[in-house]
């Protein structure tokens, strides 16, 4: 299993090391690509992170709140 892992980190590492870099193409040092590695996602801004951050829970869980406390209710 270790050589399994180590080959996909740096498959991983070898596919990613131009990741952040752009068009341009500037390599990543160490601690970035072993970042870039655990997690691509460069930002946490609306558009790249997680959307229940900036915009708060879905309608789907609105309305789950509203079916639980309904229930609560009633008994």
């Amino acid at each position: 299993m270790r050589e399994i892992r180590r080959h996909h980190d740096q498959r991983l590492k070898a596919k990613r090391r131009k990741y952040w870099g752009g068009r341009w193409g500037k390599e990543l040092d160490g601690r970035l690509l072993g970042k870039c590695h655990n997690c691509p996602q460069p930002c946490s801004n609306e558009c790249c992170g997680n959307q229940r951050k900036w915009y708060g829970p879905t309608r789907q869980e609105l309305k789950h709140v509203v079916e639980v406390d309904e229930l609560d209710l009633a008994q």
